[in-house]
C-alpha cells in the first residue's frame, strides 16, 4: 500500500527539520512510501507569501497531490477543516529531522493533531508540552 506524507520544511529533504508552521513553510518534503521503499520529492510552497487563505490553499494543493498525512508543528482552524474533509491526518513532528519524524510516524509514535488553532494549532492529547514560544498547550485548543 502506498502512503504519501508531506513534511513542512525550510530547505526540504530527509535531513531537514520539520517546521513549527504549516501553511507558510517555504518547502514541503513529500515522501511516498511503498513496500518499504520510499521516494522523496521537494516542492516549493508557492502560497507561503500570499496575504491570506494560505493554510486552506496549501491543504487543497496537498490533497490534489494525493497526500494522506502531513507532519508539521501546528495547523490553523481553516486548514485543519480542509485536511479533515480531504481525509488527510495531521501529526506533530516539529523540530525533528524529516527522516526521524518519518520513522516515528510509520511506527505510530507521532502525536496526531486533532484540532486546528489560531497560531498554535490545537494539539489534542499533547497536554502541557511547550511549543518553543513560551506558551504551554494546557489552555485548551490553542487559544491565547
Amino acid at each position: 500500500m502506498e502512503q504519501k506524507i508531506a513534511f513542512s520544511t525550510v530547505n526540504g529533504g530527509l535531513d531537514d527539520i520539520v517546521t513549527e508552521i504549516f501553511g507558510r513553510c517555504p518547502k514541503f518534503t513529500i515522501v511516498t512510501v511503498k513496500d518499504g521503499d520510499f521516494d522523496v520529492e521537494i516542492i516549493e510552497n508557492s502560497f507561503a507569501t500570499h496575504a491570506g487563505g494560505v493554510g486552506i490553499a496549501v491543504s487543497q494543493e496537498l490533497a490534489r497531490k494525493g497526500v494522506k498525512a502531513v507532519v508539521t508543528g501546528r495547523v490553523g482552524f481553516n486548514a485543519m477543516e480542509v485536511l479533515k474533509k480531504a481525509g488527510i491526518k495531521a501529526y506533530n513532528g516539529a523540530n525533528l529531522r524529516v527522516e526521524d519524524a518519518l520513522k516515528k510516524l510509520l511506527d505510530g509514535k507521532l502525536p496526531e493533531i486533532t484540532a486546528g488553532g489560531k497560531g498554535m494549532g490545537g494539539m489534542g492529547g499533547m497536554g502541557g508540552r511547550g511549543m518553543g514560544m513560551g506558551r504551554g498547550m494546557g489552555r485548551g485548543m490553542g487559544r491565547w
